[in-house]
């Protein structure tokens, strides 16, 4: 019953970008990147399966993640979970029928909430730092404002995309050289006036 995750997940309506308001079941995606079941995923977050099977439920409900197969584990069968697609987007449908500041307020509490607990994490666990010249683990932080025309800023989105496309390798996931990197990339046209 094994399967390959889609593309892309469009998100259709603002219920199921609430479900991901949680940064619990933002992490819970990661972990389920890779096909795994509950307790491997409680594992690799640190916190008891206990605490999250509700927000399997919801995910599982709502679509995000799928039953990639079953496993026997002693006397119970075990499901194994993996994300429905590589990655989760609003739908144009979605960007059409929700007020604009719905639409901004659903997709940022789900995208800074998970980065900041994951951030959070990989301080306190002295994976990432905030010193500086730690080789391989300083953390690079940065809020700054550009003036462009429409159209640079358009090429700037591309270019960004770009490099992101460069510097992703799926086959190094198995190279143990390789650190996970986390970047959010959030460019937008400021109502600042400055």
């Amino acid at each position: 019953m094994s399967f390959e995750p889609a593309d892309v997940f469009w998100i259709e309506d603002a219920e199921t970008f609430a479900v991901l308001g949680d940064p619990k079941r933002l992490e819970l995606l990661e972990a389920f990147y890779k096909p795994r079941s509950v307790s491997e995923a409680a594992e690799i977050l640190g916190v008891p399966r206990t605490r999250l099977y509700h927000h399997v439920k919801l995910l599982e409900e709502s679509g995000m993640i799928k039953v990639a197969e079953t496993r026997r584990a002693g006397a119970m069968t075990e499901k194994i979970y993996r994300v429905a697609a590589k990655a989760y987007r609003p739908s144009k449908e979605f960007l059409a029928s929700a007020a604009p500041r719905q639409q901004a307020e659903a997709m940022l509490s789900a995208l800074l909430g998970a980065t900041r607990a994951d951030f959070v994490r990989s301080v306190d666990e002295g994976v990432a730092t905030l010193a500086e010249g730690e080789n391989g683990r300083q953390v690079a932080l940065s809020r700054g404002f550009l003036r462009l025309t429409h159209e640079r800023l358009v090429d700037f989105i591309k270019e960004l995309e770009a490099v992101f496309d460069r510097f992703h390798d799926e086959d190094a996931e198995e190279d143990p050289e390789t650190m996970r990197v986390a970047v959010l990339n959030v460019v937008y046209p400021s109502s600042r006036q400055i």
